[in-house]
């Protein structure tokens, strides 16, 4: 790190010169902003808004505010908590337990998700909510939704169904995901209420969550990519030494974020600096079935015109998974055996066909084992370390060589 420091001074970029935008949602998001806090003064982070699970997806079908949780993520990985009081710190970040005995109707929701969601009727606008919880929260940073509407996520899959919202575009055992496109929230919800109209919702009594469904034979007439992204967030992108994507969830994290049309061509334009995009760990069961790393890279480029998708990316980190076979990874067999159980697999690197797509780099990425990532949820992967990332972040940007972190 200290290293790192260093050239990045001598190219005139101290932390309070370079200019980095991240652009994502869920775990993966806040784990790059932690990462980048020694390298950046103050980070912008551009953060998913479609989500429609647990919390989130709760908050938003019953108040009608665009989903707080991945929010609420990036406020956390900001947070100063030097600043902050460590009273309102730790009580943002409460989670109620995952247990109706304990919770009752809270049952695994964040109190984080509800001072947003609180913010945004008092103010009566979501990005202004944001600002405010930065402030009480000390953020150093800058945080904005991709979205200044309220929108969701959709996808049309290989066998020509569509699903709508983002818990039925993440949710398992379905055809591959051919193309996914953002529709409004509300021209959803008025294709929902009309009682015998293309679209109906129901709730999954194991689950809690809403789940919308086509009727068979229907059409929907849903404008699709209608969104816009606030002109700060992409003036950050335009701006920005270097644009960080992903990782996390491919299409409901990364890619929801690049079908923001101006976002979308505030990547196409850029004319400095670098775009670096992290490729997930772990394969992801309903959107990345079996996929390896340069499946992941097609999925993004190919949502950006065809003649285009050459320049949007510059560089990739995919992780090395030689690591997994040495005896310091021992402790995480346990966990890969129980992934594989789910469905779920080490990202393969597939070298031959990232060389003729994009400059790449294979390191060892992946996070310090704890006992508790035995304990997370099935919706939980393990996480890249942010100090690594971060560091070959910096060090790409300098053009230098990314050590592969085995130590």
């Amino acid at each position: 790190q200290i290293s790192t420091l260093l050239h990045m001074a001598q190219q005139g970029k101290s932390p309070d010169r370079f200019k980095v935008a991240v652009i994502g949602g869920g775990t993966g998001l806040p784990t790059v902003l932690r990462g980048l806090r020694p390298y950046t003064n103050s980070p912008t982070a551009v953060v998913a808004v479609t989500d429609t699970g647990s919390s989130s997806g709760r908050i938003r079908w019953n108040l009608g505010v665009q989903p707080p949780g991945d929010i609420r993520n990036a406020l956390t990985a900001l947070a100063d908590p030097e600043r902050v009081s460590k009273g309102l710190f730790n009580v943002f970040q409460h989670r109620f337990p995952n247990s109706e005995e304990e919770s009752g109707i809270f049952k695994n929701d964040h109190i984080g998700n509800f001072l947003v969601a609180a913010l945004t009727q008092q103010l009566g606008d979501f990005h202004a909510a944001i600002q405010t919880a930065s402030e009480m929260l000390q953020v150093q940073g800058t945080i904005f939704p991709a979205s200044i509407d309220n929108t969701d996520i959709c996808a049309e899959l290989e066998n020509g169904e569509h699903r709508y919202t983002e818990w039925m575009v993440r949710k398992p055992d379905k055809p591959p995901i051919k193309r996914a496109y953002l529709v409004s929230n509300n021209d959803l919800i008025r294709e929902l209420d009309h009682k015998k109209g293309p679209l109906h919702r129901i709730t999954d009594p194991k689950t809690g969550q809403v789940e919308v469904h086509a009727r068979a034979g229907r059409r929907t007439n849903l404008t699709q990519n209608q969104v816009e992204a606030p002109r700060e967030a992409v003036q950050a992108i335009t701006d920005a030494d270097v644009v960080v994507i992903g990782p996390g969830s491919l299409f409901t994290s990364v890619i929801t974020n690049l079908l923001v049309p101006n976002i979308q061509k505030a990547l196409i334009d850029r004319d400095k600096g670098k775009t670096v995009y992290i490729c997930n760990i772990i394969t992801q069961p309903g959107q990345a079935d079996d996929f390896k790393a340069s499946d992941h890279l097609k999925a993004i480029l190919n949502h950006f015109p065809e003649d285009r998708r050459h320049s949007v990316i510059n560089h990739m980190f995919v992780q090395d998974l030689r690591i997994f076979q040495t005896p310091k990874s021992r402790a995480w067999r346990p966990l890969l055996k129980q992934y594989k159980k789910d469905g779920k697999i080490l990202v393969e690197c597939d070298a031959e066909t990232l060389d003729a797509l994009i400059p790449w780099t294979r390191a060892d990425f992946v996070e310090e084992f704890h006992p508790d990532v035995m304990a997370r949820g099935v919706g939980d992967f393990i996480s890249h370390d942010p100090a690594k990332v971060a560091d070959a972040i910096c060090r790409i940007f300098c053009g230098l060589s990314v050590p592969d972190y085995w130590g």
